[in-house]
């Protein structure tokens, strides 16, 4: 998705890794569609809930962005569901080793991106092993 144009989308960055991050969640979360359609089948023995997500971009802005009323990457999640101070990195992927990993040439940014997003997917089910409910998208 093109920046939007609000403060934290026009800030300049220059991507150096991709991360996988979580929020915690308040409870209302669990009563929405997407949530329990993701977790239908999953014993709850833990009362917190939790969004996992991506970003190649520094954790603080994410957040940002996932609050931020005039921002277009901003979600429901974060804007009505989110705990606020509970974010935190759950794997770090430095784009040197990911591009050692992949190569340089053409379709290597997908192939990295389809990789973290499988990394994504999988701490989400690990949170859910747990008796966590997790939503990722």
């Amino acid at each position: 998705m093109p920046n939007c144009g609000c403060d934290i989308c026009k800030k300049k960055w220059k991507q150096s890794s991709y991360i996988i991050y979580r929020f915690e969640l308040i409870d209302e979360a669990s009563q929405t569609r997407a949530f329990k359609n993701q977790n239908d089948e999953v014993e709850r023995t833990k009362k917190e809930l939790f969004y996992v997500g991506m970003t190649a971009r520094k954790l603080e802005d994410r957040i940002n962005q996932h609050q931020n009323e005039d921002c277009n990457k901003n979600t429901k999640w974060g804007k009505k569901y989110m705990v606020s101070g509970s974010a935190k990195v759950l794997q770090n992927f430095d784009l040197t080793f990911l591009k050692e990993k992949f190569g340089t040439g053409p379709g290597t940014a997908k192939k990295i991106k389809d990789f973290v997003e499988e990394q994504e997917e999988e701490e989400a089910k690990k949170l859910r092993s747990q008796g966590y409910w997790a939503y990722q998208s």
